[in-house]
This record gives structure tokens, sequence and C-alpha cells, in this order.
């Protein structure tokens, strides 16, 4: 059976929360990697086999100073950029869609015209415009929630995301390209409908 390496970030994280430390180069299950991360549920099943002392280097204090630095700055009220950093009630209560219907929504997505900058992820930005789409709140409070410098920036977003969806993602589901003439004939026509054609 094939095996994955674990993912740096997610030891990070594994660590950082959790004090678990898992030694670079560890491997898993594929069935419990999705996009080269673990799944969210696995990470927090995972207890230490065994508990040992572990000298570190300076070098490695200071390059974990680092990632505690990095993961602390990284922190985001509403989080769609790892997978597992929101939960499944979470993601449905902000998007109205599941985590698996997100990471399929991203799939089509991924060839668009979305940027990704240092400061706002891919998954951030569409997390924001399917946040927005539910609730109705405020590119003003969308800057708080996200993050963002200012409402411009989160009008700015919402209209590249809603450019995307138009082009990448209507025309499979929301269109009629996704069904034929005839299946709308068949399946989807009303008896008055059908009279009318007749």
């Amino acid at each position: 059976m094939p095996i994955c390496i674990i993912p740096d970030e997610d030891r990070d994280i594994l660590f950082i929360q959790i004090n678990i430390f898992i030694p670079k180069g560890s491997s898993c299950c594929p069935c419990h990697v999705v996009d080269g991360r673990l799944i969210n549920d696995d990470l927090h099943r995972i207890r230490p086999l065994q508990i040992i002392q572990t000298s570190f280097s300076s070098s490695d204090i200071l390059t974990w100073f680092d990632e505690f630095r990095y993961h602390y700055n990284s922190i985001r009220y509403f989080n769609f950029a790892s997978p597992f950093a929101m939960s499944e009630s979470d993601c449905y209560n902000l998007t109205g869609i599941t985590k698996l219907n997100f990471q399929h929504l991203i799939k089509f997505l991924v060839d668009s015209n979305i940027k990704h900058s240092s400061n706002r992820s891919f998954r951030n930005t569409v997390g924001l415009f399917l946040t927005k789409l539910t609730s109705g709140i405020s590119s003003q409070l969308s800057t708080t929630i996200f993050q963002f410098s200012n409402p411009q920036a989160v009008s700015q977003t919402i209209t590249t995301v809603r450019q995307a969806m138009l082009t990448h993602f209507e025309p499979y589901y929301l269109d009629f390209n996704h069904i034929s003439s005839q299946e709308v004939i068949n399946n989807h026509s009303s008896p008055p409908y059908n009279k009318v054609r007749i």
C-alpha cells in the first residue's frame, strides 16, 4: 500500500496546538490525506504513542519560534485556507455548503483569475464570497472578519469571485448547459407546456 509523508504544516500545527511532535519524514496511509493535508477529523484523532524527552538544537528552537510566530500571525477569525482549520458545522453555517461541497467548488475555480496573495488565500477569498452571499453581511463588517484592508478590497474580491463563478461553475450547475433539452422536455416540463408544445 502506498504511503504519504505527513505535511510539515500539519506536523507544526500538532506540535503548536497539542504538543505532539511528529518527526520530519513520518508517513501515514493515503486515506488520511486530502489535497496534500491531513483530514481534519484524523488530525484530531492523533494521540501520542509514547511520551519521550527530546533534545532540540538551538537552530531547531529558532525554527520553532519562527513557526509559532507564523502560526500566530496567520490566525484569522474565519480560516478557509487549510481544510481542517474549520469545523464542518462552522463551514456550513457560514457558507451554506458542506466542507466537501466547498472543496468541490474550489476545484472548479482553481483555474480562474482569482488571485492568491501572502495575506489572502484563494480558499479564504471564495469563503468570503459564500459567507457574504449567505449572510448578507456588509463589506465593512467583512473587513474585520476576514482581515481585509478596506471595504473596497472586499468589493473587488467579491466581483472577482462572482465573475469566476459565472465562468467556471454556473455553466455546469446553474445554466441549461448541464442538461439536455430532451431531458428538460421529458422530466421538467409541466403538463400544460406539453399540451401547447404538441
